[in-house]
């Protein structure tokens, strides 16, 4: 026998539940083990539970809650058990093999879409009973041109249509006959098999209460109608009965699509004025992070009020996840129900990466990507990890402009490692050992990658598993939760390729691997919490004290029909499936219900995204329009928009309530005192003490002496070697030239030095086109230089070149400096330093602005001339030099300044920010400084 319960939207439909089947077993209580309720979801399940015992006056035996498939395969067992279940994988091979082989169908090469849509369309034949098998081609043919209501006399072309037909009806055949001769059955077929078992005595005598008769498919539907002569089942829906609730009449008459706004008349608009203000309201978003925190802000207020069931629910996931961080950032905990892809996670981001790699030949970003990830390494050898990681990216990366092959990576490494072979020899090894392991790891599935034959799955599934022991990164995963998913739907897929063996490419592979990452569900373990995130399915039948529906936007309410490569909707409607049209009438009933399901109802949506207006849903303006033009009332929430600016308010309040910032002028600590300066940081503590603060005192600049090795690369830095080259050996390079540069030898001169300079860019032209132009650039440069020599080598000779010096300034404090090239002649020494960019004026010299040529000079005895050259094709020239008298006069100035600078920081003297334009401008320290900041309050 059987009984309907209708229970209406705006009554409480758990409580409701809860108390119908206690009074059908008022008699039995305490025992309601003879009872099973179909409940389509766990929260809903949850809060029956809880329902029943809070209404029993006696504790019980609680009932059996499950969905209706779960139980069916948990109880009826098949009267044939030859037939071995195989898993989702496992039909996507099965199916694309036939697809294989009836290549002539189709005139694309993307197996996998038509795979996935046909694998949907077989079992939505399936779950409604429809026999393909009972029709042959030319029947099925005919039935599907009736669907599309083409008359065979109408002279209409139907060979698309014959063509259509023809590629379903086929692999329709090939899949039954594959999945026959493998015997085997996945778990959709075998769940329909169970249905149509002949009912027993397992059933007889019990209660079943289903929920959402109507939501189930004609398979379930004839079940649930075949045990009624057995067992007594109880069919439970919801219903909009609008005639003793306010509330209800309002949602009724505004979303009745039977008659436009303009006909309702004041005999049938809903009196609304037993309702609370805020029953219901709209907010309208500028933008995603605006919405997402209207949410959090509104979620906030409904927990000061003690709200204890707050559902936000939504079909963003997107604004979901953004939803969830603030909630998590403000110490609410939230029970994330609709979770997210696998796909999506850090986990199987790890393994995309990996496999970008192997595919692009450790492009730099792929490979970047995959050796910061967290998966990469333990987390004990994480921080050692990623320095290695930072200095490979610096100085390999961007220095060396290496952008991809392990093989150039690892010459680059050794090309540097030449160059530096005492700076932090550690990190040169691990940086070798992990482009070992990258190798090492790779090898097998790059040849597999590259190949363009059809391989077993199981060989592609065998090196991708490897590769991932090699890398250590399958321990990393098995220990987290999503990573623990991942490894699980590998192990899926593997046992699937067991199952099934099938031959195919790479990409094939790949775009099969992504498809079960994809289709796996990841919901995150979280504590029992008020605050419930939510998709409209999940919310259904459920109870809250508050509801947001956000991204209530058209996109995602109703959003738009799935769009498949098979049959219009009409056709699906003669072939009694869903269309959209019953999709979307599913929709708005949730919709309608959830609303109703909670007395307080908030429901956002972005207003405009890029400076495009964006549509909100259909439904949501429905309920605005009639709102405000027939009960003169706004639905949207001011309050919500207040509150909201008096946060930003009070946030930027909280930050004008800091101290007022003033000119800064720290004072250096003993502990911090430095005991050796450079010529650099000389130069610093001269354009801004407080620069000099930061750069030198704070350690917040690169080392100075390795950022100037790893620069060369650059343009400059390779004309120092190159002339220093020219003027003495250098490892790797050609010999220096051994005569005084003449116009006699000018042409040869200039040759030899070309020649280095070839030899020295050889090494970076292979990885960077730049430096062919550099080259190119240098050549003319070259020119001028062997200029200028020649009548420089009239009165100077060669000494040394990339000198390292030193000088004591007192008792505690030394001062040193790199000098790139020293001549001299029988009155002394002359200190010249390169210049391929700008250089500085002779007047900012003079004027003790620019320190750094008579801070050479106080490095060396018996300086008589200081300069700095500069390069150009033009003309090399000295851009400023000083001598004889007027450089011991600076010299001697700039000494005792030194000396003062340090004396005063060691008395307790403030590094005072100077705030000069002209520093300023090229200042990397602003952000500590916050110039514009103190100069503004000092107005």
């Amino acid at each position: 026998m059987n009984t309907v319960l209708h229970i209406a939207a705006h009554q409480p439909f758990i409580s409701t539940l809860a108390q119908r089947i206690l009074s059908d077993a008022k008699e039995r209580v305490p025992d309601l083990e003879h009872c099973q309720i179909f409940l389509p979801n766990t929260l809903a399940a949850r809060q029956l539970r809880r329902a029943l015992i809070a209404q029993s006056p006696l504790a019980i035996i609680g009932p059996h809650i499950s969905s209706m498939e779960q139980w069916v395969n948990d109880h009826l067992p098949l009267s044939d058990e030859t037939c071995m279940p195989v898993n989702q994988a496992s039909r996507q091979l099965i199916l694309f093999e036939a697809l294989k082989q009836h290549r002539q169908l189709f005139n694309e090469n993307n197996l996998w879409q038509i795979c996935n849509s046909l694998l949907q369309f077989f079992d939505e034949l399936s779950q409604n009973n429809f026999e393909m098998d009972q029709y042959s081609e030319s029947q099925w043919q005919t039935q599907l041109q009736y669907a599309y209501g083409i008359n065979a006399n109408t002279g209409h072309d139907m060979n698309h249509l014959f063509h259509e037909a023809r590629i379903v009806y086929t692999l329709w055949q090939a899949w039954q006959q594959q999945t026959r001769a493998m015997q085997v059955m996945d778990a959709n077929t075998l769940y329909q098999w169970r249905l149509q078992q002949v009912v027993d005595m397992r059933v007889s005598g019990m209660h079943f209460y289903v929920v959402g008769f109507d939501q189930l498919c004609k398979a379930e539907q004839q079940w649930c109608q075949q045990i009624e002569a057995t067992a007594c089942v109880i069919y439970i829906s919801q219903i909009v009965q609008d005639d003793d609730n306010a509330f209800s009449q309002f949602m009724h008459t505004a979303l009745d699509v039977t008659q436009p706004l303009t006909a309702i008349t004041e005999k049938n608009t809903p009196d609304l004025t037993t309702l609370s203000p805020h029953c219901i309201s709209l907010f309208a978003a500028p933008n995603a992070e605006t919405e997402a925190r209207a949410i959090h802000m509104q979620t906030r207020c409904w927990l000061t009020e003690k709200k204890q069931h707050i559902a936000i629910i939504s079909e963003n996931r997107k604004l979901m996840r953004r939803v969830r961080a603030l909630m998590e950032r403000s110490g609410i905990v939230v029970e994330d129900t609709a979770g997210w892809s696998i796909a999506t996670t850090s986990a199987a981001t790890c393994i995309e990466r990996w496999l970008q790699c192997i595919e692009q030949d450790f492009a730099w970003q792929s490979m970047l990507d995959l050796l910061k990830s967290p998966f990469f390494c333990t987390a004990q050898l994480r921080g050692e990890h990623l320095k290695n990681v930072f200095r490979l990216e610096q100085d390999i990366i961007v220095y060396e402009r290496i952008t991809a092959n392990l093989s150039r990576y690892k010459k680059a490494l050794q090309h540097r490692h030449t160059r530096l072979p005492q700076w932090h020899p550690e990190t040169h090894t691990a940086l070798l050992q992990l482009l070992v392991r990258l190798a090492d790891a790779s090898s097998a599935l790059i040849i597999s990658c590259k190949s363009n034959k059809a391989v077993d799955t199981r060989e592609h599934l065998a090196l991708l598993l490897t590769s991932l022991n090699t890398l250590g990164i399958t321990t990393q995963l098995a220990d987290d939760a999503a990573g623990a998913i991942v490894l699980q739907q590998l192990q899926k897929m593997q046992h699937a390729a067991e199952q099934s063996p099938c031959n195919m490419q790479w990409r094939d592979f790949r775009t099969w691997l992504a498809n079960n990452l994809e289709q796996q569900p990841f919901t995150p373990k979280g504590k029992p919490s008020t605050v419930h995130l939510l998709n409209l399915k999940q919310a259904e039948y459920c109870e809250f004290d508050a509801v947001i529906i956000a991204s209530a936007n058209a996109e995602f309410l109703p959003g738009r029909p799935v769009q498949t490569p098979f049959f219009n909707q009409s056709v699906r409607r003669a072939l009694k499936l869903k269309t959209w049209a019953d999709e979307k009438a599913g929709l708005f009933s949730r919709f309608s219900h959830i609303l109703q399901a909670a007395p307080n109802r908030l429901m956002s949506y972005q207003a405009e995204h890029d400076g495009e207006w964006m549509q909100p849903s259909p439904w949501l303006q429905s309920l605005h329009d009639y709102a405000l033009r027939h009960l003169n009332i706004n639905l949207h929430n001011t309050a919500l928009h207040t509150l909201l600016r008096n946060e930003a308010n009070h946030d930027a309040a909280t930050q004008n309530n800091l101290a007022i910032q003033i000119r800064p002028s720290p004072i250096v600590t003993t502990a911090l005192q430095a005991a050796r300066w450079s010529v650099s940081s000389y130069q610093r503590i001269i354009d801004c003490p407080y620069k000099f603060f930061a750069a030198d005192v704070l350690s917040l600049r690169a080392e100075e002496h390795i950022t100037k090795e790893l620069q060369r690369s650059e343009y400059g830095e390779k004309i120092h070697e190159t002339l220093r080259a020219f003027f003495e050996q250098r490892p790797h390079l050609p010999a220096p030239f051994k005569h005084p540069v003449t116009t006699q030898n000018r042409e040869q001169a200039y040759q030899h030095l070309l020649n280095i300079a070839q030899t020295l860019f050889a090494r970076d032209i292979e990885n960077n086109v730049q430096h062919q132009g550099w080259l190119q650039q240098w050549s003319a440069t070259a020119k001028t230089f062997i200029n200028w020599l020649i009548e420089r080598q009239m009165n100077w000779s060669f000494y040394q070149a990339e000198v390292s010096a030193q000088r004591e300034i007192d008792e505690y404090t030394q001062l040193h400096g790199r000098l790139d090239l020293i001549e001299s002649n029988s009155d002394g020494l002359a200190i010249i330093d390169y210049k391929s960019g700008a250089s500085p004026t002779k007047k900012s010299v003079l004027d003790g602005e620019n320190i750094q040529l008579t801070a050479y000079a106080m490095l060396m005895e018996n300086v008589k001339q200081v300069g700095f050259l500069k390069l150009d094709k033009k003309k090399t020239a000295f851009s400023a030099d000083i001598s004889h008298d007027d450089l011991a006069h600076l010299t001697t100035l700039n000494f005792s300044r030194l000396q003062a600078l340090t004396q005063n920081i060691r008395d307790g003297h403030g590094l005072t920010a100077w705030g000069d334009i002209q520093t300023c401008q090229t200042c990397d320290m602003a952000g500590l400084c916050r110039k514009q900041i103190w100069q503004s309050a000092s107005r």
